[in-house]
């Protein structure tokens, strides 16, 4: 009785943190994949556009026209 009592405990704190675990590193991994995602798009975007326009101002001026 009391090793079988001893062994569903065990079964089941067993299966608690295998669950909880696989939950948090999925969690975790998914929203750091989506954040990264994002915030990686957003930054490139946002640079890339201010890299153009940086370059069509370097132009203008090369070409002697003032924006």
């Amino acid at each position: 009785m009391c090793f079988s009592f001893r062994l569903s405990i065990l079964l089941f704190s067993y299966s608690a943190i295998q669950l909880f675990s696989y939950s948090a590193i999925q969690l975790f991994s998914y929203s750091a994949i989506q954040l990264f995602s994002y915030s990686a798009i957003q930054l490139f975007s946002y640079s890339a556009i201010q890299l153009f326009s940086q370059i069509k101002h370097y132009l203008l001026q090369l070409s002697g026209n003032k924006p």
